[in-house]
């Protein structure tokens, strides 16, 4: 039988942040999945292991990880690829989120920090039920993975402008990640396919912009029914909504169950 690697991502696509839970039936699936022998299940995602906290038991259904959108990846818990931002990379960065008057922080590889805290910042990182960063000098950090700020819309344009190192990914909320440019999840996904070294049918999970380039570096990308249009338009399949057991009416037409 050929094997297969399915990637999924995480906000939006296993976990919904309103009930702030993953679907029964997706859990199904996952369980079903690392259960057979000639399928490798992956979490590809914009978080990393301390911003996973409500899915303390997910180890016992990946074979891997891509954090950070590509900028760390293990397998089989060998850390295969991992990227640090340094501060002199970062300083100009810093400097200009400084200038406007942004609230930023850092996700690292020691752990999550930010610059300042509001209400509205906390009631942000509740909505997605992420553990509130320490307030901490961002500049005394020196594993810097990546950096994300709180700011309107409007400044992102401005941001990637004048850092063209970098890139701008939207959050649902109102805030972004910014991560150096050649990142994306596409990266990590090369990083465990070489590792793997056979062939494999593969297959991604997604909702959201950063999971563009995971789509291209997939035989097959399933966008789901509450993903934003311009995944949909390059997906191979189009899912029901997260609420209506997106992953498992999939699962199901591919015959996984």
């Amino acid at each position: 039988m050929r094997k297969k690697i399915v990637f999924f991502d995480f906000d939006g696509t296993l976990f919904h942040h309103q009930s702030e839970s993953i679907p029964h039936s997706a859990i199904l699936v996952l369980e079903t999945l690392a259960a057979d022998a000639n399928t490798f299940v992956i979490l590809a995602t914009g978080r990393t292991h301390y911003n996973l906290s409500m899915f303390k038991d997910r180890h016992q259904y990946f074979d891997g990880y891509i954090f950070l959108n590509g900028l760390h990846t293990e397998f089989h818990g060998q850390i295969l690829d991992e990227q640090i931002v340094t501060q002199a990379e970062a300083a100009p960065l810093i400097h200009t989120l400084e200038k406007m008057g942004l609230i930023y922080g850092a996700f690292a590889a020691s752990g999550q920090y930010i610059s300042g805290m509001t209400p509205e910042i906390e009631a942000d990182f509740a909505s997605v039920s992420f553990d509130l960063p320490p307030v901490g000098n961002i500049k005394a950090v020196e594993d810097i993975q990546q950096l994300f700020c709180f700011t309107p819309k409007r400044n992102y344009e401005e941001i990637g402008a004048k850092h063209p190192t970098f890139r701008v990914i939207p959050w649902d909320i109102n805030g972004c990640d910014i991560i150096p440019r050649f990142a994306s999840k596409a990266i990590g996904i090369k990083k465990i396919l070489d590792h793997l070294q056979e062939s494999v049918d593969s297959y991604a999970f997604g909702d959201a912009i950063n999971d563009l380039e995971m789509f291209q570096a997939v035989d097959v990308g399933i966008a789901m029914g509450n993903g934003i249009e311009e995944l949909k338009a390059i997906a191979t399949m189009v899912a029901p909504d997260i609420t209506d057991d997106g992953v498992y009416t999939i699962a199901k037409q591919l015959k996984w169950l």
